[in-house]
């Protein structure tokens, strides 16, 4: 009886190589201190099924101006946000690039 090895070969999925960019509508939940700064919001997410879900995200803040634009927001207030996700760097880290009111 012989055997027979069968190797399975998962493909590997390469990360963009340049930052990408996203804009999305999101309310604004709040500020977190640090080194950089963090801005917390969070949106609104319908299912397949048709149930909502609420997603909460966490990004920094780089810009100076930037951060004093959204410090001046009341929490719960809608904006639109970008943000730019560095694929290649380590952390993957997601900065907050501009935003605007709804």
């Amino acid at each position: 009886m012989s055997h027979d090895t069968v190797e399975v070969v998962t493909p590997r999925v390469s990360a963009p190589s340049s930052p990408t960019r996203e804009w999305s509508r999101v309310t604004f939940t709040g500020i977190t201190p640090g080194n950089p700064p963090c801005v917390t919001f969070q949106m609104a997410l319908t299912l397949k099924s048709g149930k909502p879900r609420h997603l909460a995200q966490t990004v920094r803040v780089t810009d100076g101006t930037l951060l004093l634009r959204i410090a001046a927001l009341e929490p719960g207030t809608e904006i639109r946000v970008c943000t730019e996700t560095d694929w290649a760097a380590e952390g993957i880290p997601t900065v907050l690039k501009d935003f605007c009111p709804v």
